[in-house]
């Protein structure tokens, strides 16, 4: 199984084996960030990624890693500036961890990139297959004859990549979906990148907080959605009617939607132009991005996403009493906003 250095944030399941079947989204960021891989070009309703040359042997790269691990099938790719995505359905058991071959595809963008530098042609690059990214030296450093610092190409992504699993049905289609629509939210972003800033340690009614979104959506009317499980249905159809009719005076909802029925109520204000403020307990990773439920939302001023918690491997479940303590935060922010 894939392990990481203990001082990086843990992004795989820890009871996973990453050499068994599944169909996985991988993420690679660029080191430090730098667009090398392309240009974003056009507008919102036109973006797309212009592949540098780079770019371009990356690509070809990951193409061809079938061809050393026949387990694999590419599914979907997509360029960005800064990083990488894909989508690969890993077909029968591997000899290897999925980490290994992702070691072995960026030893060659490694030395793609260094042949980049140096010439004006690429040479196919090799160590595909997985093995260890840098040879091990039999010499004593002191020698002249030492080639480690040739043989070590100058990193093109960061240390890590970020495998997510899909596990439901429909979430095939959803995560191709996201990489074709990647290019048009690194446009939207650009446009509103205020709105897309994350905001560290911050103070609300004495909780430490992570934001995301218009925080100007705190100094608004706030009207807190809690749907208690006692209650019958005619009184939860009241209790939605009720915060509708809120949001559409100009209210934003708080809430951490844990419910259906708070996240039917969610899905009607942002479907109706109104605004909602999210309570949650996940903080937000490096390359966090409002979910698709909200992103569009977030862009126009709609969306505050408030995060109790610190980044933490998705999809865990959250306890009573952390359900608990975000409701009571958000009636908190309700009372505090009705008082002033």
């Amino acid at each position: 199984m894939d392990t990481q250095p203990a001082n990086h944030i843990y992004t795989r399941e820890r009871n996973w084996d990453y050499r068994q079947p599944a169909v996985y989204l991988i993420t690679l960021t660029v080191k430090d960030r730098q667009p090398l891989l392309g240009t974003l070009v056009g507008g919102v309703d036109d973006a797309q990624v212009e592949m540098s040359e780079i770019g371009r042997k990356v690509t070809e790269l990951f193409n061809d890693i079938p061809n050393h691990h026949p387990e694999i099938r590419i599914i979907k790719r997509m360029v960005m500036p800064d990083h990488f995505h894909a989508i690969i359905y890993v077909t029968a058991p591997m000899p290897v961890p999925l980490g290994s071959c992702i070691r072995g595809f960026k030893w060659a963008c490694n030395a793609a990139m260094q042949q980049l530098r140096e010439t004006t042609t690429l040479s196919q690059p090799e160590r595909l297959s997985g093995e260890k990214t840098s040879p091990q030296c039999s010499c004593e450093k002191t020698s002249p004859q030492c080639s480690c610092e040739k043989t070590s190409p100058e990193p093109l992504f960061s240390p890590d990549f970020y495998p997510s699993r899909l596990k439901t049905r429909g979430q095939l289609q959803t995560m191709i979906a996201y990489l074709r629509d990647n290019p048009r939210r690194l446009a939207v972003k650009r446009a509103s990148a205020g709105y897309f800033r994350i905001e560290r340690g911050l103070m609300l009614a004495g909780t430490k907080v992570d934001l995301v979104g218009n925080q100007a959506l705190l100094k608004r009317p706030l009207q807190a959605v809690h749907v208690r499980h006692v209650w019958t249905p005619p009184e939860i159809e009241q209790y939605v009617r009720q915060c509708l009719t809120a949001a559409q005076s100009g209210a934003a909802l708080i809430s951490p939607f844990i419910s259906p029925d708070e996240r039917r109520i969610r899905d009607s204000v942002l479907q109706q132009g109104g605004s909602v403020v999210v309570i949650r307990k996940e903080g937000f990773g490096e390359l966090y991005k409002p979910e698709p439920i909200y992103f569009d939302a977030c862009a126009e001023g709609r969306v505050l996403l408030i995060a109790v918690g610190d980044y933490h491997q998705k999809n865990e479940r959250v306890s009573r009493a952390e359900c608990v303590t975000m409701n009571a935060l958000a009636e908190c922010l309700a009372k505090g906003s009705s008082a002033e």
